[in-house]
């Protein structure tokens, strides 16, 4: 019987954390009913409530050792190999460096790689750059090690193998969803006030590689015309570091009675605001994929788009593209959506259109057949992670 493992520690977060839920939903359905395979899921000690009903070939393995921590270098290795685990995934880049086992490991994308992040940290400096440092030899052992590399997009492919010379038929590209998650503890939920508003949405977390400041200049220009004076920037984000920062610009142009700040909520009140915003503007310099862009899809919400390689792959012909550092450029695609109601129309319909190529099930089930594919390979295993 095989044994396959997944790291779950980041079941409960958004991001790889939505992720790792859709994998496990389409295991769910077919991987655990299987009678040749075994599989064990790591998971942090907070989340072991959430799994209380699973089948007999599935065990949960509770764990204190947190990720980024220099416990998980040592305990999960430990796990891995007291339960002689045949073939582990990790699904962010932190494979354990002193684990010496097969595995397949996820990179969703390399921004840390190609942005200096030194003025964003809230680290002393002495630790931020010694927390980098241990993320480039983590992320290179990754890469140079496993199995196989898992990534959302081909954008996102091409760059880890330029970035670390790694053979292109070692990365597969498996895009993600963009279905919005249904809350199952949330009751559904209606706004009608949403209804009556106009606003510009943003849906992500506020890290400098995000854009919000050119987001926030197009604004207050867009707000300066007559016609649109009462239009507001909803942000949808939790309020953490890098918002305090946020704020202060939005103070210095006098914009904080304009631009709202929701926090976190849940996705029953986010499918609202998808459905009834002018557009949904996603002005990153980098991403992996970009799920918000298709979230809005999905919901019927246009999108408007940084001129980056991966949201051209992701989106193609559904989004209108600006230039991520002109501000003005910004305004004006906003502008001709808000002027040209026969154009917004036209971009929801294919929005939805784009949308529909990306679906969470479709990427768990290609997942599951890349385990398979893993766990039956006989190929020597030297030879297999070579470069």
């Amino acid at each position: 019987m095989k044994k396959i493992c997944i790291d779950c520690r980041l079941y409960s977060q958004t991001g790889v954390g939505r992720y790792i839920r859709a994998i496990l939903s389409e295991l769910e359905k077919h991987a655990f009913q299987e009678k040749d395979k075994e599989y064990f899921l790591i998971v942090y000690k907070t989340d072991t409530k959430l799994f209380t009903k699973y089948p007999a070939n599935l065990k949960i393995i509770s764990t204190s050792a947190k990720w980024h921590s220099v416990r998980e270098q040592i305990i999960i290795p430990y796990i891995l190999y007291k339960n002689k685990i045949d073939i582990v995934h990790f699904p962010y880049f932190n494979a354990p460096i002193f684990y010496l086992g097969r595995f397949i490991v996820t990179i969703h994308d390399l921004t840390i790689n190609k942005f200096k992040t030194g003025k964003a940290t809230s680290l002393p400096k002495l630790l931020y750059w010694a927390k980098k440092l241990f993320y480039y030899l983590t992320i290179w052992f990754a890469v140079k090690r496993a199995e196989k590399i898992l990534t959302v997009s081909d954008t996102v492919k091409n760059e880890i193998a330029k970035m670390y010379g790694i053979d292109e038929e070692k990365i597969i590209v498996v895009y993600n969803g963009g279905e919005l998650e249904c809350d199952s503890h949330v009751e559904a939920h209606h706004d009608a006030s949403l209804q009556k508003k106009q606003y510009i949405l943003y849906v992500g977390n506020l890290h400098p590689h995000k854009n919000l400041e050119t987001l926030v200049l197009a604004y207050e220009e867009l707000a300066k015309e007559k016609e649109f004076k009462n239009i507001k920037l909803v942000i949808v984000s939790g309020f953490d570091f890098f918002y305090q920062k946020l704020f202060k610009f939005i103070q210095s142009l006098n914009l904080e009675t304009k631009i709202d700040f929701t926090g976190l909520i849940p996705n029953a009140k986010l499918r609202e605001y998808y459905q009834n915003a002018t557009c949904l503007v996603f002005p990153s310099l980098s991403e992996g994929f970009g799920i918000p862009g298709v979230e809005a899809m999905n919901l019927g919400c246009p999108v408007v788009a940084s001129d980056i390689p991966v949201f051209h792959e992701i989106y193609g012909d559904a989004a209108i593209f600006f230039n991520p550092k002109n501000a003005v450029d910004l305004k004006n695609k906003i502008m001709k959506l808000l002027e040209n109601e026969e154009l917004r129309q036209k971009m929801i319909l294919s929005g939805m259109v784009q949308a529909s190529n990306y679906s969470w099930e479709k990427m768990g089930a290609e997942i599951l057949n890349i385990y398979n594919t893993v766990c039956y390979h006989d190929l020597d295993h030297d030879s297999k992670r070579a470069t």
